[in-house]
């Protein structure tokens, strides 16, 4: 892990530590962005990982093309308890501090202002993103991308536990998932975030039909959100249709592999963040 963050570091990254509200360190890989002349300031990109993802092993497949292609800036980190970065999630709560510790200090330590960020949230990222983004913690005007996330966390697990086959049937998931989620407060509701009119930024919404985690029909936040019209309205939407030769849809695979999914993404970003589209 130390070797991988190493190797980056010497290749214009840097090493980055933010401190959250309440006093936890932690562990973040920061790179400058490569277009320097933009009018109003410079623009970032921080990504939240999904589940069980460690920012180190992503910075050679990911996130060093990503921040090449883009552009843009880039602020990789992981949360407390995760790699390096102190302390232990206790709570949702938790991790939302960490997320407004990291905007936080772009904000403070670099300049940059809140609209010229954006949060791209993978998986369950992007649930902590859209919960964050609704949360008081938010500064007003922070971007997001939603990248192949789930409406709740509860409709997610219960798809994955009964199977494909199951969850197309119901659609819905179980009753007895969504209580037990929402008594432990880890529903993860990002369906509600968006519902709640309180996310301000501009938003890009990706998803998958085929994904072999999030299954579309019982737990993709796409899926419900089209049901409201009105929450994807000026909204980016950004289908991916890579297979493999099985036809077999993997739900973490690095975007850039499906080329016009990526070239996509990256132009609807650059437009939410005020910049022209790359050629």
């Amino acid at each position: 892990m130390d070797n991988a963050r190493t190797r980056f570091i010497n290749k214009g990254w840097a090493a980055w530590t933010v401190t959250t509200r309440d006093g936890v360190e932690l562990n973040c890989c920061l790179k400058e962005p490569t277009e320097r002349d933009i009018p109003d300031g410079q623009r970032y990109i921080i990504f939240i990982g999904g589940n069980m993802q460690i920012y180190e092993f992503w910075l050679a497949p990911y996130f060093e093309p990503y921040a090449r292609d883009s552009r843009l800036g880039f602020l990789a980190f992981n949360f407390r308890g995760v790699g390096r970065s102190e302390g232990a999630v206790t709570c949702v709560e938790d991790m939302l501090l960490d997320i407004g510790a990291c905007v936080e200090s772009l904000v403070m330590r670099r300049g940059v202002k809140p609209e010229h960020i954006l949060i791209h949230g993978f998986s369950i990222g992007g649930a902590l993103a859209a919960l964050y983004l609704a949360s008081p913690l938010a500064m007003p005007g922070v971007c997001m991308t939603s990248d192949r996330s789930f409406r709740t966390f509860a409709h997610a697990a219960f798809s994955i536990v009964r199977g494909f086959g199951a969850a197309v049937a119901e659609p819905h998931g179980s009753f007895l998932a969504v209580y037990l989620f929402k008594a432990t407060c880890w529903e993860l509701d990002a369906e509600a975030a968006w519902a709640s009119g309180r996310i301000q930024g501009r938003k890009v919404l990706v998803y998958n039909r085929a994904d072999n985690i999030v299954c579309y029909a019982a737990a993709s936040l796409h899926n419900a959100l089209v049901q409201q019209p009105a929450l994807l309205q000026d909204v980016a939407v950004i289908e991916v249709t890579l297979r493999d030769a099985g036809g077999w849809a993997m739900h973490d695979f690095p975007l850039y592999i499906d080329s016009r999914a990526w070239r996509a993404l990256i132009n609807a970003e650059r437009k939410a963040l005020g910049l022209q589209p790359i050629a």
